[in-house]
């Protein structure tokens, strides 16, 4: 007998504005005050004010930590855990994308459980449910509204801390594509390249079941129908909801399936250099599905198949593990995401650190092929 296990949110909300019902969900739970967990630029923008609204309208109070940097840190975590503990905050709102829902993530884990963030590296690590969080979703990108996993950097250590912890999952998920319709350009193609890769590398983890991989098709296709358009066009409401909809679907479907071998480098990256998750996972997918094609040709081929159907009779399973390669080189190239690590200041000098500390990365336990750091090394210098 074969199990496998599906972790989603408790409840989801989409639509145009679909933020404005929120306030009948918060009622039926009886909340009292939230912390709300962002950055200073969803303030500055005028999101975080239109969620103080709900509150106020549904009269709960709140308290704000604005602080969360784009790879959230040990110390905006301890930071935002103690404002919590001294507003009396009985339940986290965050907003924002994967940053302030990973950081919203760990302060609720640690209100309900104590300890430190490195305490919960791993897997199922925490006893306690953590302090119920609404994650009021601003990009297309991360997924990290719909999963139990987040990331946490260590600035001292320059390491990052991979969780994932089904007491993380949230109460209540909510994708409102009004509130992804003032994201940059350059931001709504990186992030939409990590719902990408989300996806991609999903289909292929050895850990992933047929539910993960058809929830991971539907998310490619999504992106490939919309991604484009979104970062043409901003102001598309019709990509733009079709994007929120590729990165729930990825997030679903990595968060029960594994990631690997672009994440496992990438989150080196970030923590090393601070650099955007997605713009770096862009940048690593193509080579790395080249790394792969020697454990997954056959589902990299399926890819290629069902990207390009009319393009696919008699051609042999490395012919199309290519072509769907060549089609996410192009789509990253289309919307400007196809840059040299080089020019993000990433030095050649801390590829062997970059590789070691990639192999202890959980994320490389679902990878097909298991890389060597040199091999690693290789990957990093073809993007160089």
């Amino acid at each position: 007998m074969t199990t496998y296990k599906y972790f989603g949110p408790v409840c989801s909300m989409f639509g145009y504005g679909c933020l404005g019902g929120l306030g009948d969900e918060l009622r039926i739970r009886g909340y009292k005050k939230a912390l709300i967990v962002t950055d200073r630029a969803i303030v500055e923008l005028g999101i975080a004010a239109k969620v103080i609204e709900v509150l106020d309208n549904t009269g709960i109070g709140h308290a704000v930590f604005a602080d969360v940097k784009p790879n959230p840190t040990v110390a905006n975590v301890k930071a935002g855990l103690t404002l919590l503990r001294a507003e009396g905050c009985d339940f986290i709102v965050t907003v924002g994308g994967g940053s302030s829902h990973d950081c919203g993530k760990a302060i609720g884990i640690l209100a309900t459980n104590g300890g430190e963030v490195e305490d919960y590296r791993g897997v199922d690590k925490s006893k306690k449910k953590a302090l119920d969080i609404v994650a009021v979703n601003t990009t297309a990108g991360t997924g990290s509204e719909c999963t139990r996993a987040y990331v946490i950097s260590d600035e001292e250590k320059r390491t990052k801390t991979g969780i994932r912890d089904r007491n993380a999952l949230v109460a209540i998920a909510v994708n409102d594509h009004s509130l992804m319709m003032s994201l940059p350009r350059g931001l709504t193609a990186a992030t939409g390249m990590d719902a990408l890769v989300h996806a991609v590398e999903c289909y292929i983890s050895k850990n992933g079941f047929l539910l993960t991989s058809q929830l991971s098709l539907a998310a490619i296709r999504c992106v490939f129908d919309w991604l484009r358009e979104a970062v043409r066009t901003p102001s598309s409401e019709r990509a733009r909801e079709g994007m929120a909809v590729a990165e729930y679907l990825a997030g679903l479907a990595f968060g029960n399936g594994g990631i690997g071998m672009v994440h496992a480098v990438s989150h080196q990256l970030g923590a090393l250099y601070d650099l955007p998750h997605g713009l770096c996972n862009a940048i690593l997918l193509p080579p790395v599905m080249e790394f792969n094609k020697r454990g997954a040709e056959a589902k990299l081929a399926e890819l290629g198949r069902f990207l390009r159907p009319l393009d696919c009779e008699g051609k042999s399973d490395s012919i199309m593990a290519d072509v769907a390669i060549e089609e996410f080189r192009n789509l990253s190239s289309d919307i400007g995401t196809l840059v040299p690590l080089g020019s993000l200041g990433v030095r050649r000098e801390d590829f062997d650190l970059i590789a070691q500390k990639a192999l202890a990365d959980m994320s490389l336990l679902n990878n097909p092929v298991q890389p060597t750091a040199d091999e690693i090394v290789g990957v990093l210098q073809s993007v160089y």
